[in-house]
Formats: structure tokens, C-alpha cells, sequence
């Protein structure tokens, strides 16, 4: 199987045809297998953010909305995380002095 990378605005804009919707909307939900997707948990919901906020980071030239978003979500997440997330910053830092 292949793996397809596309942006955000290229999968907003995808529209899928109108044959292709009525065969999505004849799946009944029993015929749907979610066996493979992992359930939410207390922690996902606290580092969930509005979509629409999300959005308007993405649009947002102002930096301090992606940080504040940024802050958020390495709060909620657990110290092997945050020790991973802190080293590939200052490995990223070390390498970009100027």
C-alpha cells in the first residue's frame, strides 16, 4: 500500500463525486470496522482543541496563537513525551545557530 502525504487545504478541497457519496452514505454503521482505530481517552480530549481554532492558527500570521497551542498540547501530554519533544528541539537549536 502507498502512502498519499497531502495539505490540509489539498483534503478540504478534495470533493469526492457524487457516485462515490451515495455508495459512502449505503454503508450502514454495523459494515463499518473501527477495529484498527484506538478509542479516546480522558488525556486526548484535554489536548483537543475547537477545529475551527485550529483552522484559524493555520491562517493566523500571528506566532503566538501556534506557541499558545503548542503549550497546550506538551502540557497534557506525559513526561517521556515532553523529555523526546524537549531533546528534538535542542538538537534542532544546536543546528541552526547563527
Amino acid at each position: 500500500m502507498a502512502i498519499i502525504t497531502k495539505t490540509l487545504e489539498e483534503a478540504l478541497a478534495q470533493q469526492a463525486s457524487p457516485e462515490r457519496m451515495k455508495e459512502i452514505s449505503a454503508i450502514k454503521d454495523e459494515d463499518i470496522d473501527f477495529s484498527d482505530i484506538p478509542e479516546l481517552t480522558q488525556k486526548d480530549f484535554k489536548a483537543a482543541i475547537p477545529f475551527q481554532d485550529f483552522l484559524a492558527a493555520r491562517k493566523s500570521k500571528d506566532v503566538s496563537v501556534t506557541v499558545n497551542q503548542f503549550n497546550h498540547w506538551f502540557d497534557t501530554q506525559d513526561k517521556s513525551t515532553q523529555q523526546t519533544v524537549e531533546n528534538i528541539l535542542l538538537s534542532i537549536m544546536k543546528l541552526n545557530t547563527h
